[in-house]
């Protein structure tokens, strides 16, 4: 697994009428589009890439996150460009700064949970509940997906179940959220919420390192659904 952080200008993006991450996602595409496995941007496979964007005092930090082979040219793409070409906008988005995170595997992820979790989701963050997008904080329901791709990218298998019972042991000692709306078009919205919260992992030792196995991931994978188009970008710290 692999992060890099872009750094690039804080400009007005209200007239684009829809969110920054999807338009960098779009020209990602593009460029890679005779080169890249095209399943991966069906709706029903699992994305090996997360990114999303946030806004920032002085600028705009972009984190795309690589979590299988896959994927590696769109993580080249980021290390060698020195401008993004944001549909919409008259100039090209120069690259301020680009912060390479190093290398990790999963194995360095394993390991006793902390006292204390704190967790910003950074960029709106939703899932599927009776087939229809949630703006409803569920701990569970948001990690099944990052379950997902661990198992399916790392072998490792952590059940619906074990994940229940993990999430209704935390204790949490604060939290601020609120909804958000992500607009995909003009006047096209998902539900979703953003917000910070603080959390004590309890229970067995198992349940305690289960869930810190899944967050310590999630920093990779996001949160929730559609991810690699700017969702459910998090934070996590111990």
């Amino acid at each position: 697994m692999r992060q890099i952080d872009l750094i690039l200008p804080k400009i007005d993006l209200t007239h684009l009428g829809y969110e920054l991450t999807l338009s960098i996602h779009s020209w990602l595409m593009s460029i890679i589009k005779n080169d890249y496995d095209p399943k991966l941007q069906s709706e029903n496979e699992l994305r090996p890439f997360s990114m999303f964007s946030r806004l920032q005092k002085h600028n705009i930090i972009l984190r795309f996150s690589l979590l299988f082979d896959s994927a590696a040219p769109l993580y080249e793409i980021f290390c060698t460009a020195k401008y993004i070409n944001v549909l919409g906008l008259k100039e090209k988005l120069s690259i301020i700064n680009k912060i390479e995170k190093p290398q990790i595997k999963v194995d360095s992820l394993c390991k006793p949970a902390p006292n204390e979790f704190k967790l910003i989701i950074a960029s709106p963050a939703t899932y599927r509940h009776n087939g229809r997008e949630s703006n409803m904080y569920s701990l569970p329901l948001l990690l099944n997906t990052v379950s997902e791709k661990l198992h399916t990218f790392e072998n490792i298998t952590i059940s619906n179940k074990e994940i229940i019972e993990a999430c209704e042991q935390v204790i949490y000692t604060e939290y601020n959220l609120h909804s958000v709306n992500y607009a995909i078009k003009p006047n096209v919205y998902r539900p979703g919420f953003e917000g910070e919260l603080n959390i004590r992992p309890r229970g067995t030792n198992i349940q305690r390192d289960n869930l810190a196995l899944l967050l310590r991931y999630a920093a990779y994978t996001g949160v929730g659904a559609k991810t690699a188009l700017g969702m459910g970008g998090i934070f996590v710290f111990e």
